[in-house]
């Protein structure tokens, strides 16, 4: 994986959801072919899609390798097929954006959450505070929210669930530090930036003692 950060804000009113936008992208394919064009992707339904005039091609998460959709004026968001255990325990593809790199990185689902006057907000992560409620519907509003997980370099991927205790779980050490930082810091866990700032500061915890155990021998 190529090393990336991305950090992005949704802020205008009115604007349509990903799998709406025809966008430029790129995509590599197992075969090693890559494809370039006006593209545009759905998570939920694990494809993408390529248009070339009146003809549209599609593809899955089986068929590909990875993806890159460039936004206007703000940065490219690179998404990745990765392999993850479904419900039933069989290993099959899925897409990942890539939201921040590094030993373990953050990596993302997005999907189109109804908020309602009844939503529990702990399952529903915007990228950030400011992210728009895009569509008002006959039960709620239309918000673009994302399921998120760690991906570490063992390969394992690990969803982070609703609660302070599942978040601290899958990270497996470091609990009481990521904790004290959590409250210092005032992060809620209720949006994807709050996840970014401790993915990084997990990190840097994990560097810093392998620069000590270096040190010591």
């Amino acid at each position: 994986m190529q090393s990336l950060f991305i950090l992005f804000s949704f802020g205008a009113f009115g604007q349509t959801f990903p799998s709406q936008q025809w966008r430029y992208g790129e995509a590599v394919l197992l075969t090693g072919d890559t494809i370039k064009g006006s593209m545009k992707y759905n998570l939920e339904r694990q494809i993408i899609q390529f248009r070339k005039k009146d003809k549209v091609a599609t593809y899955n998460a089986s068929q590909l390798v990875t993806f890159a959709v460039k936004n206007d004026f703000v940065r490219n968001r690179t998404f990745y097929s990765l392999p993850i255990k479904n419900k039933a325990g069989y290993t099959q593809p899925s897409l990942f954006e890539m939201i921040s790199e590094g030993e373990v990185s953050l990596i993302g689902r997005e999907y189109i959450a109804i908020v309602t006057a009844f939503s529990n907000n702990s399952m529903i992560r915007p990228m950030d505070r400011r992210a728009y409620l895009a569509e008002t519907v006959a039960t709620g509003r239309k918000q673009l929210a994302y399921k998120l997980y760690i991906a570490k370099s063992s390969g394992e991927i690990v969803p982070l669930g609703e609660s302070k205790k599942t978040i601290l779980d899958a990270f497996g050490d470091q609990k009481s530090e990521l904790k004290k930082y959590i409250r210092i810091a005032g992060l809620e866990l209720t949006n994807v930036s709050d996840f970014i700032k401790i993915i990084r500061f997990y990190n840097s915890l994990n560097n810093s003692d392998t620069i000590m155990e270096r040190s010591d021998t």
